[in-house]
């Protein structure tokens, strides 16, 4: 499949300079990290960003398409690792031990890549989008939920709050550069979603959730069988409503059909599966010449 991100223009983000390491501004922005509160759960939780999304989904209580969010995660990471080697902007702990600055933060594996811009500002804007643009009506929760992963970055200290600013423009971009892929795109549908008839493969409204099939008690079966003997012992217009019975049961998922079509004396007490149809020779009521299962 197709790289989502693969002609995404990243000219324009490289004009946008962050602040001087030795900078005002970033003193400042050093200082206001030190003042918010530390909440090393709420970070920890928002680090996994997958994770935060399902959460929201389960919440608002629609399907988590989480081959979309995958594929919007790995294939936005080029131009985000593009960005960051570009600018080379250490992080908040490392630029304040260099200068002698006090600065308590929440260490994760996820800082190993340089500061600007914030990859989870990026990524929980862009996939707040797409989920918000999908469930129209769970929006609010979706777009939350990608400003409260970009927040989690300041409150562990693993970015400047211009760096978090910085990564929610550039997914509003990617989210804007997903939406506008041309209908002649080769992207398939994700899991669980099928493509609208009439439409075409990556334009706006193409996938669809796909229906549940529905499944029947018993494989669905529609079939009636009996001891060769009984059926031989019943008249036509009895075998008759045997089957219609069975059918109309097996088109409503039901296993059995309805109880006042039952013969009496057809199973004999206590015999087991194999008396069925090894002794007693059950077939079809429909079709004697074949037997039960066929």
């Amino acid at each position: 499949m197709a790289n989502i991100f693969k002609d995404f223009n990243t000219k324009p983000f490289m004009k946008r300079k962050p602040p001087s390491n030795n900078s005002f501004d970033t003193d400042q922005e050093l200082k206001q990290l030190s003042k918010i509160p530390m909440n090393k759960r709420f970070v920890t939780e928002k680090d996994d960003v997958e994770a935060t999304f399902k959460k929201a989904a389960k919440s608002a209580g629609v399907e988590y398409p989480s081959a979309l969010v995958k594929k919007l995660m790995d294939d936005s990471t080029g131009p985000i690792l593009k960005l960051k080697k570009h600018f080379n902007r250490p992080r908040p702990s490392a630029l304040a031990k260099k200068k002698n600055m006090k600065l308590e933060s929440i260490e994760l594996k996820s800082m190993k890549t340089p500061s600007y811009p914030s990859g989870h500002s990026a990524q929980g804007v862009l996939i707040g989008e797409a989920l918000a643009d999908m469930y129209p009506k769970a929006a609010t929760k979706f777009r939350k939920a990608g400003k409260d992963i970009s927040y989690s970055r300041n409150v562990a200290r693993a970015h400047y709050k211009s760096d978090s600013k910085f990564g929610e423009d550039l997914g509003k971009e990617m989210y804007k550069h997903y939406k506008d892929i041309p209908e002649d795109s080769p992207m398939k549908c994700w899991k669980g979603y099928e493509r609208v008839p009439g439409t075409a493969k990556g334009s706006k409204g193409s996938c669809r959730k796909k229906s549940p099939m529905k499944k029947q008690k018993g494989g669905g079966t529609t079939k009636t069988c009996l001891p060769a003997a009984k059926i031989r012992g019943l008249s036509k217009e009895k075998r008759q409503q045997l089957v219609s019975s069975k059918k109309a049961a097996g088109a409503k998922g039901k296993y059995k059909r309805s109880s006042k079509t039952n013969v009496k004396g057809a199973r004999k007490k206590g015999a087991t599966l194999r008396d069925w149809f090894q002794k007693e020779d059950w077939r079809r009521v429909d079709d004697p010449s074949k037997k039960c299962g066929e």
